[in-house]
């Protein structure tokens, strides 16, 4: 089988600029979308930096007597889904791209519509904005064989190396704070399976925000947002071009 990498993440809301630069390192990309969904995380929420100061978006989801993964979690209503559109309205307001957003986060985000999906479909559209061509998976389409693993850490091995398998990939690109995947065991279970762990690392850089009028402070790990409704489609093309990244091998 040829070299080729992949790498699995959970579909989040508008995530930071490190998501979209991992799935461009990567050849196969796959949206882990079966996991579970966790109230009050990177699933519904996110950070803009408005006049130099953190503000949280967040998306409403409906409450269920059980635990549910992230493709069975339902957005539960309208009114905060109009806030946020409110907020990227006012404040920027010179943006090409901001109509465009809006109209996507009205459409995929409406009451009773799957979060999962939305949050995989929008990120399928940044990339086509930045021009980022992985191939894009989700899990739910995967027919993932855990082998009735009954250990929650080893579940999680088996998950990967199933997906793995199915992209016909051999190479694994995990952000380096996944830390349970950078140990003896882990190591040998993907090694039995023809899988190389390795780590992906990102640090922030400074972009410019050209399209405000007044300076304000660079925060680090906002939504991806930030970039693009900041700056030209072509500036923040380049940006995401030019940023160098760390791949390092486990051994």
């Amino acid at each position: 089988m040829p070299l080729r990498n992949f790498s699995l993440m959970q579909p989040t809301f508008f995530p930071w600029i490190g998501y979209f630069l991992l799935i461009k390192e990567t050849q196969r990309f796959c949206f882990f979308d079966t996991a579970q969904f966790s109230r009050f995380s990177w699933h519904h929420r996110n950070k803009l930096n408005i006049n130099g100061k953190e503000l949280l978006i967040s998306l409403p989801i409906k409450h269920q007597k059980k635990a549910c993964s992230l493709n069975e979690a339902l957005i539960a209503e309208d009114r905060p889904v109009n806030k946020i559109i409110r907020t990227l309205n006012q404040n920027f307001p010179n943006s090409r791209l901001k109509t465009d957003i809006c109209e996507l986060i009205k459409n995929f985000y409406s009451k009773d519509k799957n979060l999962g999906d939305a949050n995989v479909e929008l990120i399928k559209h940044i990339c086509k904005i930045l021009h980022i061509e992985t191939k894009l998976f989700k899990s739910s389409e995967i027919d993932i064989n855990i082998s009735n693993e009954k250990n929650p850490e080893l579940k999680k091995f088996y998950q990967i190396i199933s997906i793995g398998k199915y992209l016909k990939a051999n190479d694994y690109l995990s952000p380096s704070s996944a830390d349970y995947l950078f140990q003896e065991k882990s190591k040998n279970l993907f090694a039995e399976n023809n899988i190389q762990i390795k780590s992906f690392e990102y640090s922030p850089k400074h972009y410019e925000r050209k399209l405000k009028k007044r300076s304000e402070s660079f925060l680090p790990y906002m939504s991806i947002l930030d970039l693009i409704l900041n700056n030209s489609i072509e500036y923040s093309q380049d940006f995401i071009n030019s940023q160098k990244v760390s791949i390092n091998k486990y051994e």
